[in-house]
């Protein structure tokens, strides 16, 4: 165990957003290895830093590491829909439409307040799997949740062949 490490135990839970892709694997090592009660305030600390360092991986198109920190993030915290939502989007990236669909209608499933959005996710999902009949159907969804989505009107009218301007 390095000085580093040693000094991460005690951080003030607010400096822990910052933290480097190994000082969070090695949180959150610890964190699951710990037979001590579990704190939850510093549980959803590490989620965080989990996805954030997996947008992190993303962003620099390391795809398999974003992945594996957002699949830690699912484990510490199955509720967690963006944890879902993103890796959704990272499974969509690679071209694995199966897994973004499961990922996708997880996050559905968890995250009533962003659900148009959710919808549309997957419709696009669905709709370059090829199951056009599935995406018309998540594409009508989110319209019908908020009317005013430019984006999935759009989606639609394309998937439909309706010209709009």
């Amino acid at each position: 165990m390095t000085e580093n490490n040693n000094k991460l135990g005690r951080k003030p839970i607010s400096e822990l957003k910052r933290l480097t892709d190994k000082e969070v694997d090695y949180l959150y090592r610890k964190y699951v290895k710990s037979s001590k009660p579990k704190d939850l305030r510093i549980k959803k600390v590490i989620v965080n830093a989990l996805i954030t360092r997996g947008g992190y991986n993303c962003d620099k198109k390391e795809y398999a590491a974003a992945i594996s920190k957002l699949t830690k993030a699912i484990k510490l915290d199955p509720t967690c829909a963006d944890a879902y939502c993103n890796r959704g989007n990272i499974h969509f990236k690679q071209k694995n439409y199966a897994k973004a669909i499961t990922d996708h209608t997880r996050e559905i499933e968890l995250n009533p307040s962003d659900i148009d959005w959710a919808y549309l996710r997957r419709g696009v999902d669905y709709w370059l799997k090829g199951d056009l009949e599935l995406t018309l159907a998540d594409f009508t969804k989110a319209l019908k949740i908020k009317p005013d989505n430019k984006e999935a009107r759009r989606y639609l009218n394309k998937l439909t062949g309706v010209n709009t301007g």
